[in-house]
């Protein structure tokens, strides 16, 4: 436990003291639709309309577009996750990685199917053995939680290691989480801290929380408070619920920065409105 009374933990929360300093360290799970160069942010997807053709005489791009907009409820549709899997499904069948990775994804968040973890596991492997490094990262995330397979340390560092050596964010991040709690090897806060500044770096949300939090509480790098703020800063921004809370508790107890107790309350209403049980808790 530190100075601000944060103790490291995974998952668990731990109520200590007035407030609660959200975990940080928390491994990330590629979606394709956010991190693949296929896709293109929602207000981007084609209209629907413009797809469908193209869809039907077999055009697995214009498959998988379709997948996005009904999952995602864009181009022109409402929200259908029955069209999103039907769609993805027609574009896995002819082997279209992205459309794999998406339909495990599905299977994962019981999004028009029933939840099964090992029928995602199969999809997230044929995405992976072509080098889509989103379905990389998936498949080593099933192994290091254990979900459609046994829980294999090895094989989730194996995966993660493939995908971060392209320089893949979550992958980088993942790493970090693994050094952090020293899954498949010993323990190392410093290398945990290198792999979450390079996902950071590329702007990912959960490495800049993360990093944030070994910043904050002096893990694998000196204590700065300034820059877990400005980490706190990036990742809430991009509407991180960790980071939102975290950033609250900076505020709340002049970490870093001037008190502001009407700052503190604002970025916990944000992250409690999320569901986030720490910033719900710390609200009072």
């Amino acid at each position: 436990v530190g100075a601000a009374g944060v103790r490291v933990h995974n998952r668990l929360i731990s109520v200590i003291g007035a407030s609660v300093l959200a975990l940080g360290l928390s491994p990330a799970y590629a979606q394709s639709y956010h991190a693949s160069e296929q896709v293109s942010p929602q207000s981007k997807i084609p209209q629907v309309s413009d797809l469908l053709e193209k869809a039907d005489r077999g055009d697995t791009g214009a498959q998988f577009q379709l997948g996005v907009a009904y999952q995602n409820g864009a181009g022109g549709v409402g929200r259908d996750f029955e069209a999103a899997r039907r769609w993805y499904q027609q574009a896995a069948d002819r082997g279209d990685a992205a459309a794999q990775n998406n339909l495990g994804l599905m299977y994962v968040h019981a999004e028009g199917v029933a939840r099964d973890y090992g029928v995602a596991m199969k999809w997230y492997l044929r995405a992976a053995v072509q080098g889509y490094l989103p379905a990389e990262t998936n498949v080593g995330y099933m192994y290091c939680f254990g979900m459609g397979v046994e829980r294999d340390d090895d094989a989730a560092l194996r995966w993660y290691r493939k995908a971060a050596a392209h320089n893949f964010a979550p992958a980088q991040s993942n790493l970090g989480f693994m050094y952090s709690q020293g899954r498949g090897m010993p323990k190392d806060d410093a290398a945990a801290v290198k792999w979450y500044r390079k996902a950071a770096k590329q702007g990912f949300a959960t490495a800049q929380d993360n990093l944030g939090f070994m910043y904050a509480n002096g893990i694998g790098v000196k204590r700065d408070y300034a820059q877990a703020l400005e980490l706190f800063r990036a990742a809430a921004a991009k509407g991180a619920a960790g980071a939102q809370n975290n950033l609250g508790y900076l505020y709340e107890h002049g970490l870093g920065v001037a008190a502001d107790l009407e700052q503190a309350a604002q970025w916990y209403q944000r992250a409690a409105d999320q569901g986030l049980p720490q910033a719900q808790y710390n609200l009072g």
